[in-house]
């Protein structure tokens, strides 16, 4: 039986890998489960996988189906997303060109690896803040006249209505 580190996956292989993860990620979320939680998920994924791994050997699908097991999914699963967040973090689509899309769905909306479409600027920030107490000119009668009496507390309009 094949080993973790000794298992060689081919694209076809990976490829189909990832459209049974999407596909189970499809159906947990129709279902409002959040997939990546749920604790049989990489049982579930393997058996999904076998059924559809080709029961003939070719060079595209070199293994026997009892050589996959669930540590060998699972290793490469996690591998995969872990190349796919450097491919992300560094802003570039090599590597695994041919299956970002697909990562893309996966992991996508995850938001460790969710990138900006651009950032915030400073001006706009400040323009949106009022000004702070110690840049505010000296209370003026109007000011006077909102605040409540000492020893009172402010009411919001909502206390108000519903106050006996």
């Amino acid at each position: 039986m094949a080993q973790a580190g000794t298992f060689v996956w081919t694209d076809s292989e990976v490829e189909l890998l990832l459209n049974v993860v999407r596909e189970y990620k499809v159906n947990k979320t129709r279902e409002n489960i959040d997939w990546e939680s749920c604790r049989s998920k990489y049982v579930d994924i393997l058996r999904q996988y076998l059924e559809q791994y080709p029961a003939e050997t070719s060079t595209e699908f070199p293994h026997e189906k009892r050589e996959l097991t669930r540590a060998i999914l699972t290793a490469k699963m996690k591998t995969v997303r872990g190349k796919y967040r450097q491919t992300v973090d560094s802003c570039r689509r090599s590597g695994h060109g041919r299956v970002f899309e697909v990562c893309e769905q996966i992991w996508g909306g995850s938001a460790a690896i969710t990138a900006m479409p651009s950032g915030i600027e400073t001006s706009d920030l400040n323009q949106s803040l009022p000004p702070s107490p110690s840049t505010s000119s000296s209370s003026t009668e109007e000011d006077s006249e909102r605040r409540p009496a000492s020893g009172q507390t402010e009411r919001t309009p909502s206390e108000e209505k519903t106050s006996c």
